[in-house]
């Protein structure tokens, strides 16, 4: 790599950090890598991480052309490490245009990206890497697998109204619908001064949940226990704290009977293979894929750790 007046030279590739000037650029890739339409409203609340004392935390390449054509960058959020909440960060919106690939872009921009985390104060970067990009992960920037995500799914027996709206452009008309529904049964849209506390797994205090608000969240409580859960064209959990037998039971018949009223055909959620939440869920839902997740250490002292503790809400996409 040859430093000049950009930030870096890799081949005939000018790289540049990440900056909120620089998000549009995204825009583009986003269509190119994964056939997805983002907005800049959505990426400005994605990229909004200072609360947790580090911000734009990756870097873009651009073409000869000035076209950008990949990324790579993690978002920083607080993260209770054995017992300790240290600033950790999460890999994701890792994308290159399908045209300039296998050219060492993919590493170069990780590397890069964890020298600046580095200096940042970041501790760990953690990510739950797809079927493709996997091996790279592994073979290439020396990621530790530390186990399987495991997909759940619970069929609804209703008109699919959700779905329905969304492919006809209603979809904001529907979130009105399933808003009044929501508040009849309970849902309410703020968590309070509740503290989503996990070891080893993402710290939710205010600012973690702030965070999370890039769309919708709902939550559902009863007798101490909290489900957090998003609605697209299906319902998803995100997260079920401190529940038990009794609790979970009564949780899964309100949502149950909520999805067929709004027209919910399916109920998704996953966790980790060691989740204690696991033993309610398979009681209930039905194991439909599952994929892997890892980390790496950028400081000397991160501490190992045996297991982690993951749900659907700590994807950087929920």
């Amino acid at each position: 790599m040859i430093i000049q007046g950009a930030l870096a030279m890799l081949n005939d590739y000018r790289i540049e950090r990440i900056t909120k000037e620089r998000l549009v650029d995204l825009l583009g890739l986003f269509e190119s890598a994964f056939n997805q339409k983002k907005t800049i409203s959505y990426l400005k609340k994605k990229f909004d991480t200072e609360r947790f004392g580090a911000s734009f935390i990756g870097y873009i390449a651009y073409s000869q052309n000035e076209e950008p054509v990949a990324y790579y960058g993690v978002f920083p959020i607080r993260f209770k490490l054995n017992n300790r909440v240290i600033l950790a960060a999460q890999s994701g919106d890792t994308m290159t245009h399908k045209n300039h690939q296998r050219k060492g872009l993919f590493t170069e921009l990780a590397k890069m990206t964890y020298d600046l985390a580095r200096k940042k104060g970041i501790k760990f970067i953690f990510g739950f890497p797809g079927r493709n990009s996997l091996p790279g992960f592994v073979k290439k920037l020396n990621w530790k697998i530390d186990g399987k995500r495991h997909f759940y799914r619970f069929n609804v027996c209703t008109l699919p109204l959700a779905a329905l709206m969304h492919m006809v452009g209603m979809e904001k008309l529907y979130i009105l619908y399933f808003n009044f529904w929501a508040k009849v049964f309970g849902l309410k849209k703020e968590l309070g001064n509740i503290v989503i506390d996990r070891n080893n797994s993402i710290f939710y205090d205010s600012d973690g949940m702030g965070y999370r608000h890039f769309s919708d969240n709902y939550f559902l409580q009863n007798n101490g226990c909290v489900v957090w859960l998003k609605v697209v064209r299906s319902m998803e959990i995100g997260c079920i704290y401190n529940a038990d037998d009794h609790i979970i039971e009564q949780i899964i018949k309100r949502l149950r009977w909520l999805s067929v009223i709004t027209g919910l055909a399916k109920i998704h959620y996953w966790c980790s293979d060691n989740h204690p939440n696991l033993k309610f869920i398979r009681s209930y839902f039905k194991e439909y894929n599952a994929s892997y997740y890892g980390h790496i250490a950028l400081a000397e002292d991160t501490p190992e750790v045996s297991s982690f503790l993951y749900e659907a809400c700590d994807a950087d996409t929920y």
